[in-house]
This record gives structure tokens, sequence and C-alpha cells, in this order.
């Protein structure tokens, strides 16, 4: 197991060697497309294969994708900070994350 700090070293290194599988970031993915191979996954021996997209992993068929938290304390939040959440929650807010790589939540 070898651990690194940042998707493009991931990328790099599995890009340069057939014999190592990395495990990257979805937006991060559409970055590298065509530099290495992205199998299907199976959930299980009767499942099918399921390719990571967006959908896939919102619907949850993607079975080795992750939710990402944002924790807060309530009681703590500075009126920016408090925009901020807001903020990320509305369409526009969404689609900034959708840009980013990131799976939209509504």
């Amino acid at each position: 197991c070898i651990l690194f700090q940042t998707n493009a070293e991931i990328a790099n290194l599995v890009s340069s060697n057939e014999n190592i599988i990395g495990y990257i970031s979805l937006g991060y993915l559409s970055m590298i497309e065509g530099m290495v191979n992205t199998p299907k996954i199976h959930a299980d021996k009767d499942s099918e294969a399921v390719a990571p997209s967006f959908e896939s992993v919102k619907s949850k068929e993607y079975p080795i994708s992750r939710d990402l938290y944002i924790y807060a304390d309530e009681n703590r939040l500075s009126e920016i900070a408090k925009a901020y959440l807001d903020f990320i929650y509305t369409p526009s807010g969404q689609q900034i994350g959708q840009q980013n790589g990131f799976v939209p939540i509504k």
C-alpha cells in the first residue's frame, strides 16, 4: 500500500505502471480520462458491473463511493461561515460543486 497526498500523484503513478491500481476522486477522473483504464465494478457476484459516473454514484449503484461531509458547530458559526454553508445547498452552490467534480446532493 502506497499513500499519496494528491489525486495527481496517484494518477501519474497508475498511468506509468500497468500493475498498479489507484483510487481517486470522481471529479479528478475526468481530468485524466484516456490516461488510465477505469474498470466497471460489481457490487456482488450477482450484480451487473457499473462504471463510475455522477449518476451511478448519486444513485448508490457504484459500490465504492463515499459521501463528503462538512462538520460545523452551529453555536459558533460566524455570519460568513453560515452564509457559505447556506450557499452550498443552493442551485448555484450545487452547480459550482458539480463543476469541480463533486456529486450534487440535490
